[in-house]
């Protein structure tokens, strides 16, 4: 539809809409003064008659009253008039109504007025005058012609000059419409000349500078494309070289990366291994990796690590910020044996959905660690034994003697168990003090002994037969034999057989001290100088208690560094012309398990005392005195000393007493079950402790002897171990 004619149907359409709105104001307007009027005159011919016909009725002049009541009648607007009188006279009713009138039919169409008559106070009767309302509708009829009439002149004038209007207006932009679609079609040779002094005109003109503007620059566009043509050719020869160079690039870094010696893969949410991955991953994970779940290639055979795997992986993925990404990877395990390889794994977000893996095959570095691991620790043996040869060749030969008399342990009038605790215990202190000299394969056969006679009294079927055809077979005198052979192999054979530096015969010294006795016992003169001479006889027999003290303080430094604890020197007080005899040499062993207890039990862990605002670094202490024919021995530490609720829930747990028993014991009596055989505080078994045999071969020495040992305690302050043992002069020196 052309412009032209859209703007004389659009006027056309606003013309009859006005007009429509203005009749129907108009016909509104005049039906209301209409009716205004009849209602008017109804109001007006009701007064009147009124008054006229009231009094009339009174005097009961009906000839008059039907004149006057023509005479309302006769007016155009009135198409019923009845008069009634109050006493019903028929001569007093009187009627006129047009022909054909029905007044139910033409109900709504007539309007009814009631006038009373009244003269004084009576009341006379009434007249009922209905009133027509065609002559309204009569008039608004002919208002709407005449008003449809003038619209349609009005509108055909107002079309009429319209059309002539517009096509002065529409030609010049219909000209400029062919024009415009010409440039549009490509034709920009066409001149756009439409001659016009308004709008259009200047419209025409900016199309004919856009064609001029346009044409020139399609013209330079055209050169500019030829030059880009070539540009592009140029730059297609150079892509092409630029992209054989990082072929070629690619192919040298996926080389490097495939002899890395590590693998390199990626994987997103779904933890399917991507396509691209180093030669390496075949090698630690096997073939066609592509596709496979990254969780089964790393843990097929710890199926349980896998949940906590993949929620750490997708925290990480979905977490906010590189940080916390971080913190969660670390969780991560990064070292992990796949195929029976040691694989350091290390974790990279690549993308918001991407991770990457970087495999590293460790299995030869872990193997030399070992090996140097085990190298340092035969350096350590070797030079804890060459630093006191004198301690090991006791140790080794108290062992092989103890392994040579062992079945005579087994008493044939204590039960199995009883004789099973008695060796346990001694080799239990054995273990120790080979621990002492760093001999770890000794002490690993050792602790699989006790490991395995613990088993073998839980069978109730065995008896002490059993018991010695157990021991023959585990055969504990070959338990020092691999640690043995590398001290031969680094010391020498002599070395091992060569114990001493020189040999005396006990029985030589026994006599030499018997004589020198007895001349001091002739000849009181010299007494001073024998008991100097006789000193220095026991010298050569023993040792002093403070010289087997001193290699305690070896042991707690080495077992505190191994359990992360940190204490000072281990202090011993006490004199150095105190000498033992051989009586005192099995207690002396056995207090190893007191200084291990101190270190384990009782020492806490750096952050552990810092939080109880302790000193880092714990105290352990050792003292002893000579006094009234006793030897008066501490041994105490400030470490977190004993939990007497925690000692008595494992008193119960062990079914050793009753709750109410328990209720009755003294906090004494309490304590002294750290001293019953097979109890122990710790939970699980360690090459340390755990066993509860240490403090029960403590305390059976100190019964060998006469002695006994009382212990005192506080939480989070420290324990402390109060020894008496019978000591006369005769057995000091």
């Amino acid at each position: 539809m052309k412009i032209k004619t859209k703007i004389l149907f659009t006027v056309i359409l606003l013309s009859l809409f006005i007009n429509v709105i203005a009749t129907n104001l108009y016909i509104n307007e005049k039906k209301n003064d209409l009716f205004n009027t009849l209602h008017l005159k109804m109001e007006k011919n009701s007064q009147l008659s009124k008054q006229i016909n009231s009094k009339l009725l009174y005097n009961y002049d009906i000839r008059l009253i039907k004149i006057n009541l023509e005479y309302f009648f006769n007016d155009k607007d009135v198409v019923y008039i009845e008069l009634k009188d109050a006493f019903d006279d028929v001569d007093a009713h009187i009627k006129f109504t047009e022909q054909d009138y029905d007044k139910d039919k033409d109900k709504d169409k007539n309007i009814e007025k009631i006038t009373l008559l009244e003269f004084g106070d009576v009341f006379l009767g009434t007249i009922i005058t209905h009133y027509s309302t065609r002559n309204i509708d009569q008039e608004l009829s002919k208002s709407i012609k005449s008003i449809g009439v003038s619209f349609i002149l009005v509108t055909l004038l107002i079309s009429l000059a319209l059309y002539i209007l517009l096509n002065k207006f529409t030609k010049p932009i219909t000209d400029l419409t062919k024009v415009s679609s010409l440039i549009a079609s490509g034709n920009l040779e066409e001149t756009v000349n439409v001659r016009s002094n308004d709008e259009i005109g200047v419209l025409s003109k900016s199309f004919e500078y856009m064609r001029v503007s346009l044409k020139e620059r399609i013209e330079l566009i055209s050169i500019q494309k030829e030059k880009i043509e070539i540009f592009n050719i140029n730059l297609q020869n150079k892509v092409d070289e630029r992209t054989e160079a990082l072929s070629q690039q690619t192919k040298k870094v996926t080389d490097l990366l495939n002899n890395a010696a590590q693998g390199f893969l990626s994987f997103d949410k779904d933890f399917l291994v991507d396509k691209e991955y180093s030669v390496e991953c075949e090698y630690l994970l096997g073939k066609d990796l592509k596709g496979k779940d990254i969780t089964q290639l790393l843990f097929a055979s710890q199926s349980r690590n896998i949940l906590l795997f993949k929620e750490n992986i997708l925290d990480a993925l979905d977490a906010n910020n590189e940080l916390t990404s971080s913190l969660i990877l670390s969780l991560l395990p990064d070292e992990l044996i796949i195929n029976k390889r040691a694989v350091l794994v290390k974790y990279k977000i690549i993308s918001d959905e991407k991770i990457m893996l970087i495999l590293t095959n460790v299995t030869e570095k872990k193997k030399l660690q070992n090996k140097m691991k085990k190298e340092q620790q035969i350096h350590k043996m070797i030079v804890s034994i060459v630093s006191d040869s004198s301690q090991f060749y006791e140790i080794k030969n108290n062992f092989k003697e103890f392994c040579k008399n062992v079945l005579l342990y087994v008493n044939r009038k204590n039960t199995v168990i009883e004789n099973a605790n008695i060796i346990n215990a001694l080799v239990h202190t054995h273990k120790g003090l080979f621990a002492q000299l760093y001999m770890e394969r000794t002490v690993q056969h050792l602790h699989h002994f006790e490991s395995d006679i613990l088993s073998f009294t839980e069978n109730a079927q065995n008896d002490n037969s059993d018991l010695k055809q157990f021991i023959e077979i585990f055969d504990l005198k070959n338990s020092m034999n691999e640690d043995l052979d590398v001290i031969m192999e680094v010391l020498g054979k002599s070395f091992i057989h060569n114990d001493v530096e020189f040999k005396i015969d006990e029985k030589v010294v026994a006599n030499l001290e018997k004589n020198i006795i007895s001349l001091c016992t002739l000849n009181t003169q010299h007494k001073e100088e024998c008991t100097v001479i006789l000193n220095e006889i026991k010298k050569i027999k023993h040792k002093s208690l403070k010289y087997y003290l001193l290699a305690y303080q070896k042991l707690c430094q080495q077992l505190c560094l191994g359990l992360n604890k940190s204490i000072y020197a281990v202090e011993i007080y006490g004199s150095s012309e105190l000498y033992i005899t051989d009586k005192y040499k099995p207690f002396i062993n056995s207090l190893i398990h007191i200084f291990r207890n101190c270190c384990d039990h009782g020492i806490e862990t750096k952050e552990d005392r810092v939080s109880l605002n302790k000193n880092e670094t714990g105290t352990i202490k050792c003292s002893f005195e000579l006094k009234d024919n006793n030897l008066y021995m501490e041994i105490s530490d400030d470490g977190k000393g004993i939990d007497i609720e925690g000692l008595k829930k494992k008193i119960v747990q062990k079914e050793l007493v009753s709750k109410q028993e328990l209720h009755d014991l003294s906090e004494k009596d309490i304590i002294d079950f750290i001293f019953h055989d097979n109890f122990s505080t710790n939970d699980s078994v360690t090459h340390i402790s755990g066993r509860g045999i240490g403090l029960s071969v403590v305390k059976a020495e100190i019964i060998k002897i006469n002695g006994d040992i009382y212990v005192e305690t506080h939480l989070n302050k420290g324990t402390l171990f109060k020894i008496r043992l019978p000591f006369s002069n005769g057995n000091a020196i």
